[in-house]
């Protein structure tokens, strides 16, 4: 950007007032927070119900807003996959019950049997649990929602709050991010189960790969080669376990290396502009969150040629 109009960005630069939820945030996060959960309860749409759930502090309310929410939705299993996730500690919540509803609709995805399975491994049910991860292993899909969860949240808050549009963004990726699947009791699972029996190693470097393969987050995917590089291991293959680990840090790396290069404003507009923002969720879905971004920013990049102001801080 040219000098001068690097000087003209900081002349038009305005503070923006405070909205009253950013306001009411600022002073207590978590009594903002609650508050929201109480505003969002009253609610009889299942998705404000369940952002709800995800706020609530107490268990046993969550409990009641999770039944509330996945009444009358037996079918839907982005509900039911949501009521899963945050049912755990609940005092009135059954996941056994709520994930037994999304077998039957939602069979075909990898996660929910992988989670299926690690909650029978916990309870000591290894035999249902390796039942589970077999079915895990030779699903048709992969998908854990993520994005999903985003778009819920910030359709939630833009519906309760008069956060704008930035501010919903930025939380939404936020809250999604505090709330991802539990991926350590698969992990654990497949390490302890893996060094056990052939059987479960095997199962669990099908599991690895298929969601390399097929998933399209960057955390899916590297929890896939870590279960893959414990698989290996327990069944001899040593080189094949160095080689992942090498994977690994590649991967890391190449992580690092596009967030050094990145720029700040392709970062603001990406989170200021419903546009750009929904278009790299839908990206994210259908290549994957590394493809997604590349192309994303590209796209950015290029509108911020087309309007200079919008690379001003």
């Amino acid at each position: 950007m040219p000098a001068g109009q690097a000087a003209d960005c900081v002349a038009e630069a305005k503070p923006a007032e405070a909205s009253a939820d950013a306001r009411e945030m600022a002073v207590s996060f978590d009594a903002w927070q609650q508050a929201l959960a109480r505003r969002l309860a009253v609610s009889p749409s299942a998705e404000h119900l369940l952002l709800a759930a995800m706020l609530e502090s107490d268990a046993t309310a969550r409990g009641a807003l999770i039944a509330r929410a996945t009444a009358g939705h037996a079918d839907d299993p982005f509900l039911l996959w949501s009521a899963v996730q945050f049912c755990a500690g609940a005092g009135s919540c059954s996941d056994g019950a709520l994930a037994q509803r999304l077998a039957a609709v939602d069979g075909s995805n990898s996660e929910t049997w992988a989670y299926i399975a690690s909650s029978r491994f916990a309870a000591g049910e290894h035999a249902a649990a390796l039942d589970a991860m077999r079915y895990a292993a030779s699903a048709a899909q992969t998908r854990d929602y993520w994005t999903e969860t985003i778009e819920m949240i910030e359709r939630g808050l833009a519906a309760s709050t008069d956060l704008a549009f930035a501010e919903r963004a930025g939380m939404a990726l936020g809250l999604a991010a505090a709330h991802l699947p539990d991926y350590s009791g698969t992990v654990r699972m497949c390490r302890e189960q893996s060094a056990a029996s052939v059987e479960w190693a095997y199962t669990c470097l099908r599991y690895g790969q298929l969601v390399e393969a097929q998933g399209k987050t960057a955390m899916g995917s590297a929890i896939a080669r870590v279960i893959q590089g414990f698989a290996y291991e327990a069944l001899g293959e040593v080189e094949r376990a160095r080689a992942l680990a090498q994977q690994r840090e590649a991967h890391k790396q190449a992580q690092l290396d596009a967030v050094k290069d990145h720029r700040p404003a392709v970062d603001r507009v990406l989170m200021s502009n419903p546009r750009f923002f929904y278009a790299y969720l839908d990206g994210v879905r259908a290549e994957g969150e590394a493809v997604a971004l590349q192309r994303i920013t590209t796209e950015i990049e290029q509108h911020i040629e087309q309007y200079p102001e919008l690379g001003c801080p």
